[in-house]
């Protein structure tokens, strides 16, 4: 699996791709470091004054962020998998009803229903986890996870990930927002 931390930059970062690997958005402030989890902690703390002098701020997911990303699934290209969330365990256990619909949702392909029981989750003081994507690649149907933490992940080789990412402004959306889709 490839993981990768995503970046802001107000400035198009000076990054060596023979020291880094990473991906980019289409705006190329926007970026994405390849991280291994076993490493993660050390390799972040190698480059903290190099981000706090060129002043590059790391990402992370917010429920609002899950929602407006989910609520703009389509325009980016993408078709929502799976949703979990940090009380999965809970909510399963419990048997929450919301939760149930929310799985239903998904299933029927029912956007108004996954919005709606997010909501109501999310005001009932539960956390997005993590949002399970399909996006459509040169070589077909490839999954992409995006993570609370600010991260994303797939299996195939970024390279090809990398222009469906640039191409549906996902990237941009993540860390910059909505606003990326009214750009040209």
């Amino acid at each position: 699996m490839n993981i990768y931390k995503l970046f802001y930059s107000e400035n198009k970062p000076d990054l060596d791709k023979n020291l880094l690997v990473y991906i980019t958005g289409k705006c190329q402030s926007v970026f994405g470091l390849k991280v291994i989890p076993e490493t993660y902690r050390d390799f972040m703390n190698s480059l903290y004054d190099y981000f706090y002098q060129k002043k590059i701020r790391q990402h992370i997911m917010t429920n609002h962020k899950f929602i407006s990303l989910i609520k703009n699934h389509k325009i980016l290209g993408l078709e929502i998998a799976d949703i979990r969330f940090v009380q999965d365990e809970e909510l399963k256990i419990t048997k929450n009803e919301v939760y149930f619909e929310l799985c239903k949702g998904l299933n029927n392909e029912d956007y108004h229903k996954i919005i709606e029981s997010l909501e109501f989750l999310l005001s009932d003081g539960f956390h997005i986890f993590r949002v399970d994507f399909f996006i459509e690649t040169s070589t077909g149907g490839e999954r992409i996870l995006v993570h609370q933490n600010g991260t994303i992940s797939f299996a195939i080789s970024p390279d090809i990930m990398e222009s469906s990412i640039q191409k549906n402004k996902i990237l941009d959306f993540l860390v910059k927002g909505p606003e990326v889709i009214c750009e040209g």
